[in-house]
């Protein structure tokens, strides 16, 4: 028996179709997806780290905040709130990093230290990066010496994989 599938001009495609023999051999079926698939397998965290993302200014200038290391690596940071670029004040975006062969299935969990500070910081957690927002802090408020630490845990399953601490500092001025 033969189908026609489909006509165009000058070029045609056809199907011819045939029964089996009885005694053909099959090829064995694949296994049956795992209903219940484990969320965390091929979750390979060797570790995690901060980052900045740049924020626009104007159509040719970007501000990175400026961050400071508390113990030589990229997993103790330090930022002061009060960023500005020039006069315009400006929010800065620290970014926790998974890295590793497979990110998939990262969780975080984190918390404020000893109190939450005084500016509305945003904290979210994309499937795989921890998103912290930190708006400026208005220079005309005195704030003295002020300090509040946030600190993020990331795990695969329930395995913690890595720690990081970020510090917003304001010092007297």
């Amino acid at each position: 028996m033969r189908r026609v599938v489909q006509r165009t001009p000058n070029l045609g495609l056809s199907i011819r179709l045939q029964p089996l023999a009885a005694d053909a051999d099959l090829l064995p079926l694949r296994p049956a997806p795992d209903p219940d698939p484990d969320p965390v397998s091929g979750c390979e965290v060797s570790g995690v780290a901060w980052g900045t993302l740049p924020t626009t200014i104007g159509p040719y200038q970007t501000y990175s905040p400026i961050v400071y290391s508390t113990d030589g690596a990229a997993t103790n940071w330090r930022l002061d709130p009060r960023s500005v670029y020039g006069s315009t004040p400006v929010t800065s975006t620290i970014v926790g990093i998974p890295s590793g062969a497979s990110i998939d299935g990262v969780r975080w969990e984190w918390a404020w230290m000893a109190g939450e500070p005084i500016v509305p910081v945003s904290i979210t957690a994309s499937p795989q990066l921890l998103v912290v927002s930190v708006p400026p802090i208005d220079l005309a408020n005195d704030y003295k010496y002020s300090s509040w630490s946030l600190s993020a845990q990331a795990f695969c399953g329930d395995t913690l994989v890595g720690t990081l601490t970020l510090q917003l500092f304001i010092s007297e001025t």
